[in-house]
């Protein structure tokens, strides 16, 4: 008797959701739209989502598990909002899409006052809105891979009013954070420092650093906390100065820690903020193990965070001089 060819498991079609990780709540009920409607016969992926199962586990090669997906994928769908329009990481991933070929890539607008159709490169591909009949339109272009199914039309509309109301709460959400009061916030040790005379070189190299930001990056608001503090016997209660700090760090477009001593510092707090936040981070060190581990490790677990290292403040300054804002990893430049 012949021996029974063993069949190759089936590969559901892979859907590539490209996004501004600003847009992970978008990207997150797209996702659940795909599954719903397609019954859990295609699969998605996008790299905000940190456990690994639809994205990127915390220490894996990020740029690599992208392009590989990318790879794999049959259709690249581009979630295009206010946060992500222009960006440069979701036009790098349709170049590459696009290089590959074989892929059907979509755009979908989300709160956008243009049409994406009419705007740049989104125009030579289809594009749609966060309009329900649009939205349809876009579900049935990823359907075509399951000629066979038929979708009731009541789970497809309560699908996409799920999905609608999840960009809805994103958008309010950000509401209050628009009102940014500082391009930056820059967080270097202060009260740790051991003496008074250890506290005013360091004070001296950061607002030295601060006047490079916003003279070479044309930001118009730097905040930190030690210009108008000029002597340790300056230092505010805890309370008030950590409600202070937290206050103008949410407020802030981006993070800068400057951290060329290394010592127990608020400084190293406030940068876990801002990676909580989603803050575009730019850590200044003498050596990269000057940082706490969690901190070395950032920079593969988040794209939003990078690491320069230099043997002396002047040469932060001169980086800064020549790179301005380019320094910064770019906040759309990552899905």
């Amino acid at each position: 008797m012949a021996a029974k060819k063993r069949q190759k498991p089936l590969t559901k079609p892979l859907i590539f959701i490209s996004h501004d990780s600003r847009d992970a709540q978008i990207a997150d009920a797209l996702s659940d739209l795909i599954t719903t409607v397609s019954l859990g016969m295609l699969e998605s992926f996008r790299s905000s989502d940190s456990t690994g199962v639809q994205g990127i586990a915390v220490g894996d090669d990020w740029l690599a598990t992208v392009k590989a997906k990318l790879r794999q994928a049959t259709d690249v769908v581009c979630l295009i909002t206010q946060r992500s329009f222009e960006r440069p990481w979701i036009l790098y991933e349709m170049g590459l899409a696009e290089g590959q070929g074989e892929k059907r890539i979509s755009a979908i607008s989300v709160g956008l006052k243009v049409k994406v159709s009419e705007a740049g490169p989104f125009a030579q591909f289809q594009a749609g809105t966060d309009h329900p009949d649009s939205l349809v339109n876009v579900v049935n272009v990823l359907l075509r891979h399951l000629p066979s199914a038929k979708v009731p039309k009541q789970i497809l509309q309560d699908a996409i009013a799920k999905f609608l109301e999840a960009v809805a709460q994103r958008e309010r959400s950000e509401i209050p954070s628009a009102r940014k009061r500082h391009d930056v916030f820059v967080a270097a040790p202060m009260a740790a420092l051991p003496d008074q005379t250890a506290y005013a070189r360091q004070r001296e190299e950061t607002l030295e650093l601060v006047e490079a930001l916003r003279t070479s990056c044309k930001f118009e608001s730097v905040f930190y906390a030690g210009r108008e503090i000029s002597s340790v016997a300056d230092f505010e209660a805890a309370d008030i100065s950590v409600g202070d700090d937290f206050e103008a760090l949410a407020s802030s477009e981006r993070f800068v820690l400057l951290f060329t001593h290394p010592v127990v510092t608020s400084a190293l707090v406030e940068a876990g903020a801002a990676i909580g936040l989603k803050k575009p981070s730019l850590y200044l060190v003498r050596k990269r193990d000057d940082l706490p581990f969690l901190l070395r490790q950032a920079e593969q677990a988040f794209p939003f965070v990078r690491i320069q290292a230099q043997p002396t403040n002047r040469d932060f300054v001169r980086l800064i001089q020549k790179h301005g804002a380019k320094l910064f990893p770019d906040h759309g430049a990552h899905d």
